[in-house]
C-alpha cells in the first residue's frame, strides 16, 4: 500500500496545473508537502504498528542529509529573508519546506523494502508517466502549429506542456528515461513495443523544447554508456576524468576572467535594454568569457547575452565570497546581488552554486557529499538518472517536480533495483 501511495506521487505530480499566474508550480508545490507528509506519517505509522522504530538505524547517507538539513535551516534563519526561506518564493516555492518534504520522500523510500515486484511498478510508474508527460506536449505542439490554437501556454515559443517551461519539462523527461529500462522485457513482451514508443515519444518531445542543457545530458549519457562497454570502465571512473576536464576548462575561464578584467566594453543590443537587462556590461566581467548567442538567428526569441550563465555564475560566486560559511538563506539569491551588477535573475542557474548561496559552503559540502555518496552507491540505471539530473541542474533552475524525482532516487540509491 505504501509502495502504490509513493508510486501514485510520483505519476499525478507532474502533471499537475491551475489556471493564473502561478499555474504550474504553486499546485505541485502544495501537492508535494501534503503528500510528503501523508507518506511520511503513514510510513512511521507502519514501523511503529510493526514495532521497527525501535530497531530503525540512520544509515551514512540518511546522516548526511539530515546534517543537510540542519545547516539549511541556521542559514534560512540567519539569511536575509527567513519568511521567504522557508516558504519559499512566489515563483518558485522552493524554500526549507520544499526541501524538508524531499529529505521525507527520501526517508520514505531509504527504509522501505523494494522486491522485484515493487521495482517492477516503479519502472512502469516511470514508463507512462514519461509516455504521457510527452504525449501531452506533443498534442499541444500539434494543435498550435496545425490548428492554430495559439491558447495553449508557450515558454518564448517552445513547449512548456504540463511544466510552464521548457527547460523543466525536458529535464523531468530526461530523468525519467533511464528509469523505464526498470520494466525488463522478459516480464512481459508487450513492454518492449511501449518502451520503443515512450523513448521516441520522450526523444521528440525534447527535440520540441529546444533544451540545449537536456541534449547534452543525452550525449553525456551515450558517451558514458559506450565508453563503459568499450573500455570497461566503471561510471566513478568516467566522472572523475570528467570533473578534472571541467574543473581544467573553469581554471581557463576564471584566468580570462581576471586577465582581460579592463577590457573595454560595447552597450548591450536595444532590445536587451528593454527587457530591463543593464545598459552596458559590468566591467569587471569581460566579453571574453560570454558566448554571444543573441547574434545566432535561431535563439534571437529566447536569450540574451545578459542571460548568459557565465556572468550569472561570476556574479553569484564573487557575492558568495562575502558570506561563505551559511550563506544567504534558501530563494535569497536576487537580494544577495549587489544593486546595478547585474539585471533581475532570482536562481544561479547552476544547483551548486545555488547550494552554496542558500547555506554556504557547509551546506555545499553535504549537498555534494550526499550526490557522491548516492553515486558511488547506485545501481546504473539510478546512476544515469541522477547524473541526467545533476547536467541539467549546472545550468538550468529546477522545477519542484525535478527536485521531488531526485529525492526518491536519491532513496533509492541504496537499493538493489535487479
Amino acid at each position: 500500500m505504501k509502495h502504490l501511495l509513493l508510486f501514485t506521487f510520483i505519476f499525478i505530480l507532474p502533471l499537475l496545473v491551475s489556471t493564473g499566474v502561478d499555474a504550474y508550480e504553486f499546485p505541485k508545490f502544495v501537492f508535494l508537502l501534503v503528500s510528503a507528509f501523508t507518506l511520511g506519517i503513514f510510513s512511521a505509522a507502519y514501523k511503529f504498528e510493526k514495532n521497527k522504530l525501535s530497531s530503525l538505524k540512520i544509515d551514512a547517507l540518511s546522516k548526511l542529509v539530515i546534517s543537510f538539513l540542519i545547516i539549511n535551516l541556521l542559514a534560512d534563519f540567519a539569511g536575509i529573508d527567513p519568511q521567504n526561506s522557508i516558504m519559499g518564493s512566489y515563483y518558485r516555492h522552493q524554500g526549507f519546506l520544499t526541501l524538508l518534504s524531499g529529505a521525507i520522500l527520501f526517508f520514505v523510500v531509504n527504509s522501505s523494502v523494494y522486491n522485484s515486484k515493487s521495482i517492477l511498478l516503479f519502472g512502469k510508474v516511470a514508463l507512462f508517466s514519461a509516455l504521457f508527460i510527452s504525449l501531452i506536449a506533443i498534442a499541444q505542439t500539434f494543435q498550435i502549429n496545425f490548428l492554430n490554437n495559439f491558447n495553449i501556454p508557450t515558454y518564448q515559443d517552445r513547449i512548456v506542456g504540463t511544466f510552464g517551461n521548457p527547460n523543466f519539462l525536458a529535464g523531468y523527461l530526461v530523468m525519467l528515461l533511464p528509469l523505464i529500462f526498470l520494466v525488463k522485457q522478459k516480464t512481459n513482451k508487450k513492454y518492449l513495443f511501449l518502451k520503443i514508443l515512450t523513448t521516441f515519444a520522450v526523444i521528440l518531445t525534447i527535440f520540441l523544447t529546444d533544451s540545449r542543457a537536456t541534449y547534452i545530458a543525452i550525449g553525456v549519457l551515450l558517451l558514458i554508456y559506450f565508453v563503459r562497454l568499450l573500455f570497461g570502465l566503471r561510471i566513478p571512473k568516467i566522472i572523475t576524468g570528467a570533473c578534472i576536464v571541467l574543473v581544467v576548462l573553469e581554471l581557463f575561464q576564471f584566468a580570462n576572467l581576471f586577465i582581460f578584467k579592463n577590457t573595454i566594453f560595447k552597450e548591450s543590443p536595444p532590445v536587451v535594454k528593454e527587457r530591463g537587462c543593464p545598459e552596458s556590461w559590468p566591467k569587471t566581467y569581460p566579453l571574453k568569457i560570454i558566448t554571444d548567442v543573441y547574434s545566432i538567428k535561431p535563439y534571437v526569441k529566447r536569450e540574451a547575452l545578459c542571460d548568459n550563465r557565465l556572468l550569472i555564475w561570476a556574479v553569484g560566486l564573487e557575492t558568495l565570497i562575502k558570506r561563505p560559511l551559511l550563506g544567504y538563506g534558501q530563494e535569497n539569491f536576487e537580494a544577495s546581488i549587489p544593486s546595478g551588477k547585474m539585471h533581475f535573475v532570482d536562481n544561479s542557474h547552476n544547483i551548486f552554486l545555488e547550494a552554496g548561496m542558500s547555506s554556504g559552503l557547509l551546506g555545499l559540502f553535504f549537498y555534494f557529499a550526499i550526490i557522491t555518496y548516492a553515486l558511488v552507491k547506485a545501481t546504473l540505471i539510478i546512476k544515469f538518472s541522477l547524473i541526467s539530473f545533476l547536467i541539467i541542474g549546472v545550468f538550468n533552475p529546477l522545477s519542484i517536480a525535478q527536485i521531488s524525482l531526485f529525492w526518491v532516487l536519491i532513496g533509492f540509491s541504496q537499493k538493489k533495483l535487479s
